[in-house]
């Protein structure tokens, strides 16, 4: 039996890009159960346009302009469909999608989620869509292997991923607290301890716009060049609570679509590699220390050795600089990765393999870090 489907639409003063979102909703090959548009009190000609498109929307307008997150939750008990959509008031849908986000669910009736490519273009004067710039797939995994895999990066963030309606309410809907980052939140309590599927094909869900527009609810509104530092702060708050909630043992990445199995020194260091690349580096050097204390005399496995090497030269989600290139933030880490033997021996193998890598490609980025490193190693 195939699963109907609800596209939700949350919007505050976009009425143009409202209007292409929308007739991107009405042409769909396999139309949705139920249009929805939550309205997060817009004060442009938003809910006169909505009124004039009848039955073939349904609409609802929020109690007071709370942001993205708190509009989402307010709509939840009205969704009627098996499965929930939410597409972004400045996003289109591809003609096709919502019938493929359906097949795919009634190809996999165990999965709890489903998740897609997007394309990326930039947005014109007139609220249609520039060439696609590039198209973002999802990573090769499927089923419990999604949540570790997205610990990594957002890979299911906006309209990238659908899922079963109790699915969004067994975990309660979106976190309030979150002025951004809220897909990706949410992203991550569905998948936690549940399965996902990829949607077959190479074709994308939707395309999402690129835009100067301001960003943001009312009370902290901001403009397009101030989105990354944003995502930043909160990403942060995401990954704290994470970091208070989460076993060790749910960091691990799966293999052969199993947990790998790794000791408990290689757990803290993946979870320090996850906390370094949002920049939480008090937290890095929490999970290093305790993991040089772990086993003090012992050598670095291979594992050990490849997750150091990330936490030194992997970039940021954010900015693309690695530990290596900030000074401030990699000088306590490095004294006190050297004061234990194992660790300094697996550091500088670690920054010999970068030198040699960084040569042989001739990264002059990579040259200058990599030789940094292996000098603070040996001093």
């Amino acid at each position: 039996m195939t699963p109907t489907v609800t596209v939700l639409v949350p919007t505050y003063n976009r009425r143009l890009l409202l209007s292409r979102c929308l007739e991107s909703l009405l042409s769909q090959t396999h139309p949705p159960v139920q249009i929805l548009v939550v309205d997060d009190c817009s004060t442009d000609d938003t809910p006169e346009y909505l009124a004039s498109l009848g039955k073939r929307v349904e609409v609802l307008r929020s109690p007071t302009q709370s942001g993205k997150a708190a509009a989402l939750n307010y709509a939840l008990p009205a969704v009627v469909g098996d499965v929930l959509w939410v597409l972004d008031d400045d996003d289109l849908a591809y003609p096709a999608a919502v019938g493929r986000i359906a097949a795919a669910f009634a190809a996999h009736p165990s999965a709890a989620f489903v998740f897609g490519a997007q394309d990326v273009a930039d947005g014109l004067p007139d609220g249609t869509l520039g060439p696609v710039q590039r198209r973002t797939r999802p990573p090769g995994v499927r089923g419990h292997a999604v949540f570790p895999h997205l610990l990594e990066y957002c890979f299911m963030g906006c309209a990238r991923m659908a899922v079963r309606t109790s699915r969004a309410r067994e975990v309660g809907g979106y976190s309030e607290e979150l002025l951004r980052s809220e897909d990706y939140d949410f992203a991550l309590r569905v998948s936690r301890g549940a399965s996902g599927e990829p949607i077959a094909g190479e074709e994308a869900l939707f395309c999402f716009r690129r835009h100067d527009g301001a960003r943001g609810p009312a009370a902290d509104r901001h403009a397009a060049d101030q989105r990354r530092q944003r995502l930043l702060q909160f990403d942060q708050l995401v990954f704290q609570r994470l970091r208070s909630e989460l076993l060790l043992a749910e960091y691990a990445w799966y293999a052969d679509g199993n947990p790998a199995a790794l000791t408990q020194r290689a757990l803290l260091l993946r979870r320090g590699l996850m906390m370094s690349r949002r920049q939480l580096f008090p937290e890095l050097m929490e999970d290093l220390e305790a993991a040089a204390n772990e086993t003090p005399r012992q050598r670095l496995c291979a594992n050990e050795r490849a997750l150091l090497m990330r936490i030194m030269f992997d970039p940021s989600n954010h900015d693309g600089l690695a530990l290596v290139e900030r000074p401030e933030a990699f000088e306590p880490v490095r004294r006190l990765v050297v004061k234990h033997s194992p660790f300094r021996g697996a550091l500088r193998a670690v920054a010999m393999r970068r030198l040699a890598s960084a040569v042989r490609h001739r990264s002059g980025v990579g040259l200058a870090a990599a030789f940094r490193l292996l000098l603070h190693t040996i001093r």
